[in-house]
């Protein structure tokens, strides 16, 4: 598949932003109120899961071809970082777009857990680092930017405190 990975890639590309297309201009019918689900024929399906699975094969196909040496990191940059940055914030702002954090989050996670494997010099570790970084920065306001996303946050660190799934006020009411 290293040779046709860019085959899925840009199908799932495509779907995501014909969906994002579509939910923009409210032409999108809601499923058990999430839009996004695309018909095709009579097939429903969500394009964001045929992108986890395009997703794993361009990493594979772009983590199986990593040099392990580069003269400087310059060349680290050019030849690898921005590349995968590219195509890896690509798919995450799509599936983004779609307000699918969750699968965004398992792409993301994907994708830092098999470029932290592939790592094998120390610009590969620091491009990790600043990958971590940037994920961390972007869950912390995605994870915020939508109210129904923090009251689920809410929801859960409440239910770690004291075993309830119920947010309590600040008068006392559920």
């Amino acid at each position: 598949l290293t040779k046709v990975w860019i085959i899925p890639y840009g199908i799932s590309v495509i779907l995501l932003g014909y969906l994002f297309f579509l939910s923009a201009t409210n032409r999108v019918e809601a499923t058990d109120g999430a839009t996004r689900w695309l018909q095709l024929g009579g097939f429903t399906f969500q394009p964001s899961d045929f992108a986890k699975l395009a997703f794993v094969i361009f990493i594979a196909a772009f983590l199986s071809n990593l040099p392990n040496t580069y003269r400087d990191a310059g060349e680290y940059i050019r030849k690898n970082f921005r590349p995968f940055c590219i195509s890896f914030f690509l798919i995450v702002a799509l599936v983004l777009l779609g307000r699918n954090l969750g699968t965004a989050m398992v792409i993301a996670f994907i994708g830092l857990i098999a470029y932290g494997a592939a790592a094998t010099t120390k610009y590969h570790k620091i491009g990790l680092m600043l990958l971590c970084g940037f994920m961390a920065v972007g869950g912390l306001i995605f994870g915020v930017y939508e109210n129904y996303r923090a009251d689920r946050i809410a929801v859960w660190t409440n239910y770690l405190k004291t075993g309830d799934t119920e947010i309590l006020e600040a008068d006392g009411t559920v």
